[in-house]
């Protein structure tokens, strides 16, 4: 009872925000939708969403204004939260912010000018200003603007360093912090939500360990120990020592067949589809721990997750229908769509 005390007022502007996510009916529109035209003005006709995304609209564009309804629905919810609460799903949300940071660092490191990011921080960002990471020239001077934030502490070992895998070492640095500290302040919560969300984040933990070292052993060639080195703790059904042996393994190929059984179909369909491959099944496993009567903070992220793989999805149906992609080939990329469908 004290569960669905506590957490009555949140759950239910909630479920009034989720009455405005797509329904499989939805996604079957959009996907039958002929041209880029006709799915626009399926969202401007929209009580959801009125998405201001004009014929000549740029992808940048349409994300710009995904990510805006993304974060102002997700921001309704933060004055529900108590403290405890509050501060593990704020920097469950920072993922934008890292991802965000990532591409910046990834421009930088290939040489791509990106003249403008264009992308709004939110008050729980350690980040004000993405603009001015892009006037880096290199990536020890993007490093040396993040050091009065978290990010900068933990990369400012790098400076100076000109390892080829550099990229990757930056990367997996950042996620190594994030999940330590997400996993930290999940212990601050009740019971039942920490025992929840301690078993999804080890099953995202597990499929990042997977994917970098698929990455690792097929673009960037790290030894064995340079792998292990930069795993991620937290795993759940991926121990330390069995990760160990994965990093020893050689061939890509030989790593794909000892990969868990559970794991190993996100990889089996090839590079391109990993993201989606994996986001697929952290909505599944939200599915399956978290039912839809829910009194619980469980719920809440859930749902923000949801709105996440929405956007995510509604991007890609915009880009597929703007390039004149059949239907079946874009369904493959889509996260909600995919589980709504099994």
């Amino acid at each position: 009872m004290a569960s669905v005390s506590r957490y009555a007022a949140v759950v239910t502007k909630m479920r009034s925000l989720s009455a405005k996510l797509l329904t499989l009916e939805d996604y079957e529109k959009l996907l039958q939708a002929s041209d880029y035209e006709t799915v626009q003005k399926y969202f401007k006709q929209s009580e959801s969403y009125r998405l201001e995304i004009m014929n000549d609209s740029t992808a940048a564009e349409s994300e710009r204004a995904l990510k805006r309804i993304m974060f102002r629905r997700q921001a309704r919810l933060l004055p529900f939260l108590s403290d405890e609460d509050l501060n593990f799903v704020k920097l469950m949300l920072r993922r934008s912010e890292i991802d965000a940071l990532k591409q910046i660092m990834r421009a930088i490191h290939s040489g791509k000018q990106l003249i403008s990011f264009d992308f709004e921080p939110q008050s729980y960002f350690e980040i004000k200003d993405f603009d001015d990471l892009l006037t880096a020239e290199s990536l020890d001077q993007c490093i040396k603007k993040l050091l009065p934030t978290t990010y900068g502490k933990v990369l400012k070992a790098y400076i100076g360093s000109d390892d080829e895998e550099i990229l990757f070492y930056l990367e997996t640095t950042i996620d190594r912090f994030y999940f330590k500290e997400l996993l930290a302040l999940a212990q601050n919560l009740n019971p039942e939500d920490k025992k929840i969300m301690v078993e999804i984040l080890g099953i995202n933990i597990d499929l990042l360990n997977l994917q970098w070292l698929y990455r690792g052993k097929n673009f960037y060639q790290i030894k064995p120990e340079g792998l292990f080195n930069y795993v991620l703790e937290g795993g759940s059904k991926i121990s330390l020592s069995d990760l160990k042996e994965l990093c020893y393994i050689e061939s890509p190929a030989t790593l794909l067949k000892e990969m868990p059984s559970v794991y190993r179909q996100n990889f089996e369909t090839g590079e391109l589809l990993i993201e989606s491959n994996m986001e697929r099944m952290l909505y599944q496993s939200f599915t399956k721990k978290i039912g839809i009567n829910s009194m619980n903070l469980s719920a809440i992220i859930f749902y923000m997750h949801k709105l996440e793989y929405e956007m995510r999805d509604i991007f890609t149906i915009l880009e597929s229908k703007r390039y004149g992609l059949a239907a079946n080939d874009v369904n493959k990329f889509l996260v909600r769509y995919e589980v709504s469908l099994k």
